[in-house]
């Protein structure tokens, strides 16, 4: 799912496959199951208890179900599979959490909606503004703490030791390659990833930061720097405007900032928190972020005043009150009347992002009914009458994108099919607001079917799809490596030419942690098209050489760079691959060692005839020489990367083949040293 926004036309170009989701779900309920929507078949990869085992560093998982109402989840957490794959681009997402204020003078005091105190969001956001208001929202229970583990891992951990070993919806985000970065105010410069009570400046709270609760996020102790840090308007400000700004965006203001507390000047909860939105969030709705990003923001608040005992109407085991809760977007305003609370925000968030539902926001006793989804875009906003049109071009993946005219386009928007016109293009017009599938044919191709396509009211989405003929064999169109001459935990390498709309990227990494030191691994791979990377293989030993292999299936057109980001400083060659007519990885195999004979290891077998196989070697020195590459292999020039303690050398080839096997990448070294080889097969 992607949402649009009303003052800009929604592009999304997408090829053979859509996303890939790494799943972490051990426990799982498949929708129609015990959840409440109907059964839809899974479109994620099959996932066994070992492998969420092994993702939360724990050797077994045990326990009961996660239930409805404050839940005690370690180690009995449940993830609920969500069947639709992460969209193609992810939407931008902002959760503000306030604090410890009713939603009107009937429920208690303080109170937010019709106080005077608070005109930015009275008079501007529901007023002149008219973005969304949830008239029946609720906290789960009177607990600060918990209602932050709530909000971010669907149950409170009450009596759990800390750090907590479950996921939380970062660490699905980071399963698929979606950014986050949040933002603590009241903490100093410098102070990321902080898991202390004090704090550089006033009012920081270590209970209003989810986030250092649990192993998984601080554990990664260079992704938690990087994500978890201070909140400065200028850095936010700047984040929010880059090029490459996060995906999802938790902001926690500080206690004197988020109706917490009575503070200096002004020593009014509710006059605090009206002033802080409106001294901050005019920066976020000016943004690249938010107008280029299909933006939204979601400002709720943890709790009700504690007057305010107010259950949900489904029940709970604790009550948090009825609370404000307000969706900003381009596409959202007037008032939403479902009712709902913080399982029903994580829900809507990770039904955006197309990761599993983590515990009570999708267990049994989840109810549909708890969802912000509906409020992220209402078919009144933006004019047209809550009508807007779905539009784009048909063409193969051949080479120059040569447009099908006369191929069949069916949409569930409409009883009728639209045919391509002489050039590819095909429109549905006068379409109801709503998220709709798509499925594009044509003779002699392969057929692509689209979800989550979104219509607005008064624009226009654009979905243009490459098809490959049926039947063709995988083949690779670009090669193009680049090698480092500086030590950093990035790197950026360009593409010959831009790439077309469903071809399969790929990547290969050597990288040199220098003499003395472990490898680190490769923790994200991302593209100037925000295509969605997974790893296909790595190895990553204690001794400085590692090499691994990312791919992304069905990428966009026009991807011109492409950035991989390392855990530690290395020295790095980057290869990069463009193959036509593959949407999968088959078969992968990696494997280290000190001596002259590198090799991979053997794959699997293979399942399909034609594929495309890449191998990599990466190893110590820039003086060996290195013969004897596996027959078939087209050897790629051989790569010398000198740098200060890291020469390092790098050994890549393709291949395609016509025949099902099983394949390895190997060499001859002329002395022995340190090496890694990796290689990867895709059909």
């Amino acid at each position: 799912m992607s949402f649009g926004t009303g003052r800009r036309v929604i592009r999304r170009s997408i090829g053979l496959a859509g996303g890939v989701f790494v799943a972490l779900s051990a426990l799982t309920t498949q929708a129609g199951a015990a959840n409440t929507g109907a059964a839809t078949p899974s479109a994620h990869p099959a996932t066994t208890a070992s492998t969420l085992a092994a993702m939360n560093g724990t050797s077994s998982i045990s326990g009961a179900s996660a239930t409805t109402g404050p839940a005690t989840c370690p180690p009995g957490y449940l993830v609920t599979h969500d069947p639709n794959p992460p969209p193609a681009t992810p939407p931008h997402i902002m959760e503000i959490m306030m604090e410890n204020t009713a939603y009107s003078a009937t429920d208690a005091t303080p109170y937010v909606i019709g106080n005077p105190k608070a005109p930015y969001i009275n008079n501007t956001l529901i007023g002149a503004d008219k973005y969304t208001s949830l008239t029946n929202w609720y906290s789960i229970q009177h607990d600060s703490p918990h209602d932050y583990m709530d909000a971010i891992s669907g149950c409170d951990h009450s009596g759990v030791n800390r750090p907590y070993p479950d996921p939380t919806l970062v660490n699905e985000l980071d399963g698929v390659g979606t950014t986050w970065k949040a933002y603590m105010d009241g903490l100093a410069s410098g102070q990321t990833c902080y898991t202390g009570h004090g704090a550089g400046t006033n009012g920081y709270e270590q209970d209003h930061n989810p986030f250092i609760y649990f192993e998984q996020i601080i554990g990664k102790t260079t992704e938690c720097n990087a994500n978890v840090v201070p909140y400065i308007q200028s850095s936010f400000s700047a984040d929010l405007n880059s090029s490459s700004p996060p995906d999802f965006v938790w902001i926690t203001p500080s206690a004197c900032d988020d109706m917490h507390s009575r503070c200096a000047p002004l020593n009014n909860l509710v006059a605090q928190g009206d002033t802080w939105l409106a001294n901050n969030l005019p920066t976020v709705l000016s943004s690249k972020w938010y107008t280029q990003g299909n933006g939204i923001v979601i400002i709720t608040w943890d709790e009700s005043a504690i007057a305010d005992v107010a259950c949900p109407p489904w029940g709970g085991t604790s009550c948090g009150g009825h609370i404000v809760t307000l969706v900003i977007s381009q596409n959202s305003c007037g008032s939403f009347a479902g009712f709902g609370d913080e399982f029903g925000i994580l829900h809507g968030i990770e039904t955006a992002y197309g990761v599993d539902y983590l515990n009570n926001s999708g267990g049994p006793g989840w109810t549909s009914t708890d969802d912000i989804t509906p409020a992220f875009a209402d078919g009144s906003c933006g004019g047209g009458g809550g009508k807007g049109t779905i539009q784009g071009q048909v063409t193969s993946t051949q080479a120059g994108n040569p447009p099908l005219p006369g191929a069949t386009v069916t949409c569930t928007c409409s009883g009728t099919n639209a045919t391509t016109d002489g050039i590819g293009d095909y429109a549905f017009d006068n379409v109801a607001v709503g998220s709709y599938s798509m499925t594009f044919s044509d003779t002699g191709y392969g057929t692509q079917t689209l979800n989550g396509v979104l219509v607005t009211s008064g624009n226009t989405t654009t979905e243009n799809v490459a098809l490959a003929p049926s039947g063709a064999p995988p083949a690779v169109v670009q090669d193009v490596a680049m090698g480092a001459q500086a030590v950093g935990t990035s790197f950026t390498l360009s593409t010959t030419g831009a790439t077309s709309a469903g071809d399969l990227l790929a990547v290969s990494t050597e990288f040199d942690a220098g003499s003395g030191h472990a490898s680190g691994t490769v923790t994200g791979v991302t593209d100037n098209m925000n295509d969605v990377w997974t790893q296909a293989t790595s190895v990553n030993p204690t001794t400085r050489i590692g090499a691994a292999v990312w791919y992304a299936p069905g990428a966009a057109a026009g991807v011109t760079s492409v950035t991989v980001t390392y855990s530690t400083s290395v020295n790095p060659v980057v290869r990069f691959y463009e193959i036509s007519g593959a949407s999968a990885l088959d078969q992968a195999k990696s494997a280290s060692g000190t001596t002259t004979a590198p090799n991979s290891g053997t794959t699997g077998a293979t399942t399909s005839a034609n594929e495309v196989v890449i191998g990599d070697i990466g190893f110590v020195t820039t003086t060996a020489s290195i013969s004897g590459i596996t027959s078939g292999f087209a050897a790629d020039a051989l790569l010398r990367n000198s740098a200060s303690n890291h020469q390092n050398s790098e050994q890549g080839g393709h291949e395609a083949v016509s025949s099902t096997g099983a394949f390895s990448f190997s060499g001859t070294l002329s002395n022995s040293q340190v090496w890694a080889a990796v290689v990867a097969t895709f059909k």
